[in-house]
């Protein structure tokens, strides 16, 4: 009998524990939009640039490699040559955030924003070579990371994942961003394999 009354009272407390009322709410929060943004396949990286460079020039580098090798470059500055205003920091304005948003597209083309100090890039396309699902964004800044006048300075990879790694890809991109000030992120690519990727730089001009 004594058995069958604890059984009975395991039986109501699991349904007790089993039955909690949980709350509704149409309500967001910040963590509810990058949640959007991350199902959307949408990410967001901002740089914040020392006020030191108020009234210099900011480019916008993109190198390709495939297989170890620099296959193209684009430079935002020789595009925008005859109207350069558009990459200076006025000394006016109090800060400069550089913001790169990604705009998950198909298996052939990627496309991000980037905002520079004077206009708002739209539309900044890579051609892929894989499928995109084999790719990933990552930044290769961290807390030491400096700028410095006529320098290239990588800030952000888009590039297919490591081959060769057994820990997970965050744990592999980590170990890049800490090679990057050193200029070695191209030791990086060689030792996981990276078959394509793309390098963003940025560098800071006085004229």
């Amino acid at each position: 009998m004594k058995k069958i009354i604890i059984i009975s009272a395991l039986t109501i407390l699991t349904f007790q524990m089993n039955a909690q009322s949980i709350n509704f709410s149409y309500n967001y929060d910040s963590s509810d939009v990058q949640d959007a943004f991350t199902l959307l396949g949408i990410q967001n990286f901002k740089y914040q640039m020392p006020s030191e460079f108020k009234g210099y020039y900011f480019d916008l580098i993109i190198k390709e490699y495939f297989e170890g090798k620099e296959i193209s470059s684009t430079s935002q500055s020789n595009r925008f040559k005859n109207m350069k205003q558009v990459l200076y920091w006025e000394k006016a304005k109090n800060e400069y955030v550089l913001k790169i948003q990604s705009l998950k597209q198909n298996d052939s083309i990627e496309k991000f924003n980037a905002r520079m100090p004077g206009i708002g890039l739209r539309g900044l396309e890579l051609k892929l070579k894989l499928p995109r699902n084999n790719y990933d964004w990552a930044t290769l800044t961290n807390d030491t990371s400096k700028v410095s006048v006529n320098s290239e300075l990588p800030i952000l990879t888009f590039s297919s994942l490591p081959s060769n790694s057994k820990r997970p890809n965050i744990a592999v991109f980590c170990e890049l961003a800490n090679s990057s000030q050193e200029n070695k992120y191209l030791d990086w690519y060689s030792k996981f394999k990276i078959k394509h990727c793309f390098i963003i730089f940025i560098k800071v001009t006085n004229n």
